[in-house]
C-alpha cells in the first residue's frame, strides 16, 4: 500500500509529540509515584511497596509509549520509520521492544523471547539501560528510569526519522 509523503510527515510529527508530552499529566503522577514510592512508616514495606510500584510502573510506561507508537504510525508508516533507523538506533529500539514485550506478554518479570538479543547486547554494550535494575536469562527488573530513557530515546529518533525523511523528499 503506497504512503503519502505528506501522510508519512504528518504521523510520525504527531508521535514525537506524543511522546514528547509522556510523561507530563496522568501518567507522570504514575511516574513520580514510582520514582518516589509511597510515605508508609515501616522502612521494610517502605522500600519493598517502592521497588515493586517502580519496576511495574517503569513497565507499564514503556509499553504505553509503544502503543501510542502502534496507535499513531500506521504499518507502512511504522515500516518506513523502522527502515530510517540507523544500526545502532535500530538494536536499542529492539532492546525497548523486548521490554516491552516482556512486560506485555510476561508482566510477572519472565523475559520474552523476541528481541532478547538486541537487549542482551545492550546491556553488555558500552551505555546499558540504567533503568534496568537486574537482567538474567529468566527476568527483567526495570524501575522508573527506564521511562524516561524510552521517552528520551523515542523522541530523539522520531525526530532523527522525520529529519531523514524531510530529507529524502527534498532529495526526491
Amino acid at each position: 500500500m503506497a504512503v503519502d509523503d505528506n501522510q508519512v510527515l504528518k504521523e510520525i510529527a504527531f508521535f514525537m509529540g506524543a511522546v514528547k508530552d509522556i510523561l507530563s499529566g496522568p501518567l507522570g503522577r504514575f511516574y513520580e509515584f514510582g520514582r518516589k514510592g509511597p510515605d508508609h512508616t515501616n522502612p521494610e514495606t517502605k522500600e519493598w511497596l517502592k521497588t515493586d510500584t517502580a519496576h511495574h510502573v517503569g513497565g507499564m510506561l514503556v509499553l504505553t509509549m509503544f502503543s501510542m507508537r502502534d496507535e499513531e504510525l500506521s504499518d507502512p508508516v511504522r515500516q518506513k520509520f523502522e527502515n530510517l533507523l540507523k544500526p545502532d538506533e535500530k538494536q536499542r529500539y529492539e532492546a525497548l521492544l523486548h521490554i516491552r514485550n516482556t512486560f506485555g506478554h510476561k508482566f510477572g518479570g519472565s523475559r520474552a523471547v523476541r528481541r532478547a538479543a538486541d537487549f542482551d547486547a545492550i546491556m553488555a554494550g558500552p551505555k546499558p539501560f540504567t533503568g534496568v535494575i537486574e537482567h538474567t536469562a529468566d527476568t527483567i527488573r526495570v524501575n522508573t528510569d527506564i521511562a524516561r530513557e524510552c521517552q528520551v530515546f523515542l523522541h530523539q529518533i522520531t525526530e532523527n526519522v522525520f529529519r531523514r525523511y524531510s530529507q529524502q523528499m527534498n532529495d526526491g
